[in-house]
Formats: structure tokens, sequence, C-alpha cells
């Protein structure tokens, strides 16, 4: 079956990333642009106005598309889960 497609590999199991390699590309991504855009987070994701500085989910998804930051959109909702449970977990020791 094989012998005229000598380059063709068969993975017999699912090659996945996980969600938090999915987070930390998505983070080294932003991180990124800041540094070569010489800018920091605070000009990606400027606060809704208030005191306390957080922008909404469809604020996040629009703010990496106008930077141009890839993201995985498949894995959006499993990204933003994570972030906000690891935030959780770190301020709620």
């Amino acid at each position: 079956m094989f012998a005229k497609h000598r380059q063709f590999k068969c993975y017999v199991e699912p090659i996945r990333k996980t969600v938090e390699q999915f987070t930390n590309n998505l983070l080294n991504s932003i991180h990124s642009y800041c540094h070569d855009n010489k800018i920091n987070l605070m000009d990606i994701f400027p606060p809704i106005e208030g005191n306390i500085p957080s922008i909404t989910y469809d604020q996040f998804l629009d703010r990496l598309r106008k930077a141009q930051i890839p993201f995985p959109v498949t894995q959006i909702e499993n990204i933003m889960k994570y972030l906000v449970r690891s935030i959780f977990v770190s301020f709620h020791f």
C-alpha cells in the first residue's frame, strides 16, 4: 500500500497540544508583539473605564485580532478558562 509513497507517515495516536501549551504559545506571542513594538500590555489591552483594570472576552479577542496576534480559534474558550483558573488560583492560595 505504501510502496509508492515512501514519505507518507501515519500517526497511530492523535497529536495534541494541551491547553497549557496553547496558552503559553499565545502569551509568548503577546509578549513578543509587545517587545517587537516597544509597547506594554496596557497598550494592547487598555482597561474598561473604572477602578478595576479589566476587559471583556470580546474585547480581548478583538484586540488580539487588531494586533494581528495569531491565536487558535478552536481553543480560545479553553485558553480563557485556563487563564481565569490560573489567575484565581494564584490570588487565592
